[in-house]
């Protein structure tokens, strides 16, 4: 006996069952809210949505709000066919700390077939989700995320993590833990304020460069059309210009790739606020002796002469 036909349709009943019992009343469905993406980073853009059935016998309208606590963060009106489902969204940025983001709907109404609205009243007309935390960006999570990616783009491995990673992830909680929250805000606030200062300069040693380039192309032109018209250019022209053109296009090209690569950058920051501090310093011991020596040899007590 083949029991293939019976099997598909117990399998299509057991499927009628599932689907009704999951939709059955009107309101938002089973874990209605989600984010995407789920684990999202500070400062990153992500949206926030609900879904929300209607099994009454006539179309639904209202408006539903998005809420972060206490925030309202958006709201949008919908409107759902008898049986229907309709998907509300929002976007925004995310930011560090914790969230308890949840949903509600109001001014919900039937709109029968004659046109009447009648309002419509819910036992249930909210929903949450589960808390979220945003851990806040530090230059070493960041540095920790550059260095995960290029091994996970460099490495062929299913696991993706390796035991360097996993010490620098703990060597960076440790860091964070111990450091006071005053101190974190005012180096949140100085790393903010210089990558907002290194991002503008990229965009201005770009211009710079391609000015640069420009002037390097004229002036080529320019001796080219002279040779053509057999004319002779002042020494500046000939001397000067173009050098200086390619010698500043070639220094606002290494000035772009030295601001564009953020790991590459604060190296190069920081070695030279290494040398600066180590000439400083030098200059003040230097001084210091100075003028110990000048203070012994001034209370040196002298021969008298005969």
């Amino acid at each position: 006996m083949n029991l293939r036909p019976l099997h598909f349709f117990f399998g299509i009943l057991f499927s009628l069952v599932v689907t009704t019992s999951a939709f059955a009343g009107t309101g938002f469905v089973e874990s209605p809210l989600w984010l995407y993406p789920e684990t999202p980073k500070e400062g990153e853009t992500v949206t926030l949505s609900a879904l929300f059935r209607n099994s009454e016998k006539y179309t639904l309208s209202g408006t539903v709000l998005f809420y972060d606590g206490d925030v309202l963060l958006d709201e949008e009106v919908i409107r759902i066919a008898p049986g229907g489902v309709a998907t509300a969204s929002t976007s925004f940025r995310i930011g560090a700390g914790s969230h308890d983001f949840r949903a509600s709907v109001g001014g919900l109404s039937e709109l029968s077939t004659t046109g009447k609205v009648v309002p419509l009243a819910l036992p249930l007309e909210s929903a949450t989700m589960r808390k979220l935390v945003v851990t806040k960006e530090t230059p070493i999570s960041k540095l920790t995320a550059q260095v995960k990616s290029a091994s996970d783009t460099s490495t062929d491995t299913d696991s993706g993590n390796s035991p360097v990673l996993a010490q620098v992830g703990v060597f960076e909680d440790a860091i964070v833990s111990v450091i006071p929250e005053p101190i974190k805000e005012t180096t949140s606030r100085v790393t903010e304020n210089v990558e907002a200062w290194r991002e503008e300069q990229v965009g201005v040693f770009s211009a710079s460069r391609d000015e640069a380039k420009r002037d390097s192309q004229e002036h080529s032109m320019k001796v080219a059309a002279s040779k053509v018209k057999k004319e002779t250019l002042s020494p500046s022209d000939r001397f000067v210009d173009g050098p200086w053109s390619t010698i500043k296009s070639i220094v606002f090209t290494i000035l772009v790739f030295l601001f564009s690569l953020p790991v590459l950058f604060y190296i190069t920051a920081g070695i030279l606020a290494f040398l600066i501090l180590r000439f400083i310093i030098r200059r003040i011991v230097r001084g210091v002796r100075g003028a110990k020596d000048s203070y012994h040899q001034s209370h040196i007590p002298r021969a008298p002469s005969i």
